[in-house]
């Protein structure tokens, strides 16, 4: 058998085995995901959101880190996370704008690229 390794493109592409880095935060990303689905739909997010309400309800969940609540209302996830959620769901739907869903409501690009408030 030849000592020569087999050519691999990998240059410049994503390195996703960082995510393997946050095994906790990952898996509670992912149980936001599924208690989501069980409670409004599964993808009900993608309908999409207008980025205020986003920020808002991360923003919300910040503070109640703060205030001490670690976990959320219904006990399971982590507040922090939940943050993050939102923060995510903000940058998908408007940065990448992947399911056409960005700026809805009242955050129209059209009058105000930045208007997030």
């Amino acid at each position: 058998m030849s000592e020569e390794k087999a050519l691999r493109y990998n240059e410049g592409k994503v390195p996703y085995s960082f995510l393997l880095d946050l095994p906790n935060a990952t898996a509670e990303l992912c149980r936001i995901f599924q208690n989501g689905a069980k409670k409004y739909d599964l993808d009900n997010w993608k309908k999409g959101f207008s980025t205020r309400e986003l920020l808002n309800s991360a923003l919300r969940h910040q503070m109640d880190f703060a205030k001490g609540d670690i976990l959320d209302k219904e006990g399971d996830t982590h507040t922090l996370v939940h943050a993050a959620w939102n923060l995510l769901v903000a940058v998908e739907l408007n940065y990448f704008n992947t399911y056409g869903t960005a700026w809805k409501d009242e955050d129209d690009p059209g009058k105000n690229p930045h208007k997030l408030c």
